[in-house]
């Protein structure tokens, strides 16, 4: 498992490379890293993604708690429910792209993929033929029923 301090040296290169890309404008997006079973890194509430240090880097437990007295992303929830769902998930990197976040207001429950070399990122799919439907959430400022919504739907 990863310690802190590379978890946090890699989620502060994630955010400066992210946002070279424009994917996480200022403060938005969150990343955040499995440490071991009752730790998780994540990026603290309010940081410039694009500049992160160290100190922007907080402990989480899988609750959502905080374990050193910072809050953390106000997404939090939906981190760690992918990581108790999901053993072999590390990292949660969650950007904000203009593109992505207009796509998915052109899309009502779904976006679906087909013919892109892409979907080979999913399990099992060798090829750009098959199709996948992937979920779109409304946006909900109550992330515990947003968390609740897409661990439904996983």
């Amino acid at each position: 498992m990863l310690e802190f301090e590379q978890a946090a040296t890699a989620l502060a290169n994630i955010g400066a490379k992210l946002y070279q890309q424009n994917m996480v404008p200022a403060t938005s997006g969150n990343f955040s890293a499995r440490l071991d079973d009752q730790r998780i890194a994540i990026t603290v509430s309010g940081a410039h993604k694009g500049f992160l240090q160290a100190k922007d880097i907080m402990l989480i437990d899988y609750a959502g708690n905080s374990l050193d007295e910072r809050r953390p992303s106000a997404e939090t929830l939906l981190h760690t429910s992918l990581y108790r769902r999901f053993a072999d998930v590390h990292f949660v990197i969650h950007p904000h792209s203009v593109n992505a976040t207009v796509l998915s207001k052109l899309c009502d429950q779904y976006l679906i993929l087909s013919d892109y070399e892409l979907l080979k990122a999913f399990p099992n799919v060798t090829s750009h033929l098959p199709a996948r439907q992937v979920s779109v959430f409304d946006n909900d400022q109550t992330i515990a029923r947003l968390a609740d919504k897409v661990d439904q739907a996983l």
